[in-house]
């Protein structure tokens, strides 16, 4: 592989570091632009998602959604306030099932989709909306 040295021209390195800058801002658009290009029904149940979300989301998001469970403090930034305004269910869905990086938000956030159903995370969501905002 040679190295073009002229001023404003990329080398390999540099080309694959652009690439990987440019993946990283695309895909968390495309991966919402494919699901916003259906119609998103919350379909879950409140109840159902109650026992899910104290046992896969509280312990960093707090048992009201607040953002202050007992392992909020290990992160820098802490875990969303999950009852803010502006998060809707098609964002909280893709975000649990996805992880944060899916909708442009944290990367600490991880993905729950070999975890849990579908059914599972529409249920959480559904509880998390039925929070006090």
């Amino acid at each position: 592989m040679t190295i073009d040295s002229k001023p404003g021209s990329l080398n390999g390195i540099s080309r694959l570091f652009a690439t990987l800058v440019l993946l990283m801002v695309a895909l968390p658009l495309l991966a919402d632009e494919v699901v916003t290009g259906q119609s998103f029904e919350l379909d879950g149940d409140a109840q159902a998602g109650k026992p899910l979300y104290r046992t896969h989301c509280a312990d960093c998001h707090g048992e009201r959604g607040r953002g202050d469970g007992s392992w909020a403090g290990a992160y820098d930034p802490p875990p969303s306030d999950l009852t803010r305004e502006g998060l809707g269910a098609e964002r909280l869905f893709l975000a649990t099932r996805d992880g944060g990086m899916a909708v442009g938000m944290r990367a600490t956030m991880p993905a729950f989709r070999h975890t849990l159903d579908e059914q599972s995370i529409h249920d959480i969501v559904a509880y998390i909306q039925s929070l006090e905002h």
